[in-house]
């Protein structure tokens, strides 16, 4: 596990967008989420530091999605209650299997948005052999090449690939082995909170990012 960043997440202050975008080109495309962010009203924690990312990326032998990276490096690095966007250092919340490591976000993710046609039989459409005993047994986890952006609530959380053909989407999966994971339609993390964003804005429930349910 990213051991030092699960305990102690960091609050550095941000870089500002133009280094930001010195040191990821074309990440300034993503700056509307800043206003859009602050419009809906949502309750975050500090933004966390671009080196943060940087040594987590290093540690996972991944990239994370631009968009992403811009949410937690100039926006907020997760929510606070009732928000439930989780922080970078909680990539790994919603992992049935307690000895995940941050390496296996490098595993390409066999999850597709066709799994859902499955139903019950998703797992076993996977190709694994013996994938739910090997699940079950906590030696091999579906969830792989994904990690945790919010929790949904009742054992839900919403994931996000970051490795394999489906780089960048956002799902939903956790609450009993059995379901099917289902992913939403925005093809991107920007798309995906803006969605989210857009609906808080105009009124609408969104209970993971404003704890309300009526």
């Amino acid at each position: 596990m990213f051991g030092f960043f699960k305990k102690k997440p960091c609050t550095q202050p941000p870089l500002g967008l133009d280094a930001l975008t010195t040191a990821r080109p074309g990440i300034e495309a993503f700056a509307p989420l800043r206003e859009k962010a602050l419009s809906a009203r949502l309750a975050l924690r500090p933004p966390t530091s671009l080196d943060a990312v940087q040594a987590f990326e290093n540690e996972s032998g991944i990239r994370l999605p631009d968009d992403y990276v811009f949410f937690v490096t100039m926006i907020g690095n997760g929510g606070l209650p009732p928000c439930r966007l989780l922080g970078l250092e909680g990539w790994n919340d919603g992992y049935w299997n307690p000895t995940v490591l941050s390496r296996d976000l490098a595993t390409p993710c066999l999850i597709t948005p066709e799994l859902e046609a499955q139903g019950e039989n998703w797992l076993a459409a996977l190709g694994i052999e013996d994938a739910e005993g090997k699940f079950e047994r906590e030696e091999w986890d579906p969830m792989r090449g994904s990690m945790s952006v919010a929790e949904f609530g009742c054992g839900l959380y919403w994931r996000m690939i970051v490795n394999g053909p489906h780089f960048g989407r956002v799902f939903l999966w956790g609450d009993r082995i059995s379901a099917p994971p289902v992913f939403m339609p925005e093809h991107s993390f920007a798309d995906w909170i803006t969605c989210h964003l857009d609906a808080k804005i105009a009124g609408r429930l969104v209970h993971f990012l404003d704890g309300r349910i009526r």
